[in-house]
C-alpha cells in the first residue's frame, strides 16, 4: 500500500476509505502502514560510539569503588626478609646456602627469600624460615668468626647440649658466632630455652662481625 503524500490525498486509483479521522493540521503519517521504528543493527551506530553493556558486561561504579586495588607486581613465594624495612635504615646479610643441602632447607621453610639478617635501627633481627629472633643491638656482647663444622651437627637448627647456644647454618664452611648480655629466646615456638650464644652462616661473616663490632 502506497504511503500518504505530503498534500494528504491518496492516488486516483485507490479505492474509498474511511475519512481521515486525524485532527486538522494534524501531518499526515509519512510511513506506511506497518513500518517498524527505525532500530539499527548491532554494529550499525555511529563511529565514536560504544554499545550500551548488558548482563555482566554492565559496569557497577559501587562495585568498582569497593574493589581493591591490585599491585602489578607480583610478591615471591614465602615473605622476604626485606619486607618489614624501612628504605635506608637497615642492613641485611644474607646466608650463604651450600646447594648439596638446599632442598632439605627448603623443605623446613628455610630459603634465600626467607632467610637472613637486618641489623639497625637499634635492633638486630634474625630470620631463618620459620624461627626469628630478635634483640636490641646493645644486648650483643662479643662477636667471632667459626668455622669450618660439621655437617650434621651444624645444618640446619641446633642447639648445643652443652651451653644451649643456638645455630642456624645453611652450610658447613664458615658462620659468625654472636654472644649476649641476657640470653635470647627463639630456639624453640614456647619460648622456654634461652640461647647465650648463636651462630649463623651468613655469606659475609666479617662484614657483619664489623657492622656489630662498631655499635658494641
Amino acid at each position: 500500500m502506497c504511503a500518504l503524500r505530503p498534500g494528504g490525498t491518496r492516488p486516483d486509483t485507490e479505492p474509498d476509505t474511511e475519512p481521515d479521522t486525524k485532527p486538522p493540521g494534524t501531518e499526515p503519517d509519512t510511513e506506511p502502514p506497518g513500518t517498524e521504528p527505525d532500530t539499527d543493527p548491532p554494529g550499525t551506530e555511529p563511529p565514536g560510539t560504544e554499545p550500551a553493556a548488558t548482563g555482566s558486561e554492565a559496569r557497577n561504579p559501587r562495585a568498582e569503588a569497593r574493589r581493591p586495588y591490585r599491585s602489578t607486581t607480583e610478591a615471591p613465594e614465602g615473605v622476604a626478609m626485606t619486607d618489614d624495612t624501612t628504605a635506608g635504615t637497615r642492613e641485611r646479610f644474607a646466608f650463604d646456602f651450600d646447594s648439596r643441602f638446599a632442598a632439605l632447607l627448603s623443605v623446613l621453610g628455610i630459603r634465600e627469600d626467607t632467610a637472613g639478617v637486618l641489623v639497625g635501627p637499634g635492633t638486630l633481627r634474625v630470620r631463618f624460615g620459620p624461627w626469628v629472633i630478635e634483640t636490641p643491638l646493645a644486648n650483643v656482647s662479643g662477636v667471632e668468626t667459626s668455622g669450618p663444622y660439621s655437617p650434621w651437627r651444624a645444618i640446619g637448627v641446633h642447639v648445643s647440649l652443652a651451653d644451649r647456644g643456638l645455630t642456624f647454618a645453611t652450610n658447613a664452611r664458615k658462620g659468625l658466632c654472636l654472644r649476649f648480655h641476657e640470653a635470647i629466646r627463639g630456639g624453640e615456638p614456647l619460648g622456654l630455652l634461652r640461647h647465650p650464644g648463636l651462630t649463623m652462616t651468613v655469606a659475609d661473616p666479617a662484614g657483619l662481625a664489623d657492622k656489630l663490632s662498631r655499635r658494641l
